[in-house]
């Protein structure tokens, strides 16, 4: 039968790299069909997501904190070499950096701010949660901690069964690619044994 672009990108990261989350694969094929597979093209995009991933930053200290905290956050990540250096390779450490900080100031909007959360916080977390299983395997433990907080700490109403609910939605995701994650795991094993 024939194959979908889309499909032809998780099969060949499941070959070559089976140990690799799939989301830059996937996000760098959009992205070159949209505006091209030139070198400067393909290292734009990185660069919009360290970039988003600072306005994240920027908002999640302001709003959990205060403005100064948001302009500090922002200062010491762009004072990070590591951070920098990212910013027009074409890895995942700009995506992952977005997905991690968007689900900290998504689940504090949808949980803890006093003002109702609307659809672009529901949106932002179940994108950020995607985010973070799809990004690198890594990031996937940020996002067993903020499960566990809400099934621990968070109070149980109607926001908790939709924050609830958002997370069963990011799980399904991860599902169709479990097998490969369990293979890549165990290559993993049979690497450091």
């Amino acid at each position: 039968g024939h194959l979908s672009y889309t499909d032809e990108v998780l099969a060949r990261v499941t070959d070559e790299s089976p140990d690799q989350a799939d989301g830059l694969a996937l996000i760098l094929s959009l992205w070159g069909s949209l505006v091209g597979w030139t070198e400067f093209a393909t290292r734009v995009m990185p660069l919009l997501a360290g970039m988003l991933a600072l306005a994240v930053t920027y908002r999640a200290g302001a709003d959990l904190f205060h403005p100064i905290v948001g302009r500090v956050a922002v200062l010491v990540l762009t004072a990070s070499i590591f951070y920098v250096t990212y910013l027009h390779k074409l890895r995942i450490f700009t995506l992952a950096s977005l997905s991690v900080t968007a689900a900290l100031w998504c689940y504090w909007r949808n949980m803890l701010d006093p003002r109702p959360a609307g659809r672009f916080a529901y949106l932002g977390l179940f994108l950020a949660g995607v985010g973070l299983l799809h990004s690198h395997y890594f990031t996937t433990q940020f996002l067993v901690v903020i499960v566990l907080y809400h099934l621990i700490f968070g109070q149980k109403n109607r926001k908790w069964w939709v924050v609830a609910g958002i997370a069963v939605l990011v799980a399904l995701t991860l599902a169709p690619l479990a097998p490969i994650i369990y293979d890549g795991y165990l290559l993993n094993q049979t690497r450091g044994s």
